[in-house]
């Protein structure tokens, strides 16, 4: 059986058309659908239900709780979960808190909640003892830079954000509302 040119050529290009369809999917799902969110296989909790779970342990063993807030659409977002959150020396340092996703855009609840804890920025870290006052990192990821705090949130210096300032930043702050946590503690 012999095949015409035209016909050669139809299939060639029907070849061509189906490699670039393969390509514009995989691409699609690499830059803009794939999931390089947090992993409850890393200790993170999620959500009001997280939240309450994390709250109900942070009572019983006076561990910090470790605020993520994040936008399902964020694209700093997704680009600080992989590349800081997602890193296996950063997963290891968080290891002794309780770590809650909060996605503000799911519903009006979650902004309320998000509103609850003055963010005005995504994505933003915060810690908190149980229930007494949080404590912002100040993350300004459009600029690349996290507030590494003194002795208190009003004093220090925004430094470039690298996964070295942000642990820096996390332990100063998880310091601070520590010390919250005992100046409120009830006898």
């Amino acid at each position: 059986m012999k095949l015409s040119r035209a016909k050669v050529n139809q299939w060639i290009w029907a070849m061509v058309g189906l490699l670039f369809a393969v390509a514009a999917c995989g691409y699609i799902y690499i830059f803009h659908i794939r999931n390089y969110g947090v992993s409850a296989k890393d200790g993170w909790y999620f959500e009001t239900q997280g939240y309450q779970q994390a709250l109900s342990l942070s009572k019983q063993q006076n561990r910090p709780i470790l605020f993520y807030f994040r936008a399902g659409s964020c694209q700093i977002c997704k680009n600080f979960e992989k590349n800081i959150l997602n890193n296996d020396d950063f997963i290891t340092f968080t290891k002794p808190y309780l770590k809650v996703r909060y996605t503000v855009d799911l519903n009006r609840q979650q902004r309320n909640f998000a509103r609850h804890y003055q963010i005005h920025m995504l994505p933003a870290l915060i810690v908190q003892y149980q229930r007494n006052q949080a404590v912002s990192t100040h993350l300004v990821l459009p600029m690349q830079q996290v507030w590494v705090a003194k002795d208190s949130i009003q004093k220090g210096n925004h430094m470039p954000l690298s996964l070295t300032t942000m642990k820096l930043s996390l332990q100063r702050v998880t310091e601070i509302a520590h010390r919250h946590a005992m100046a409120n503690k009830h006898p």
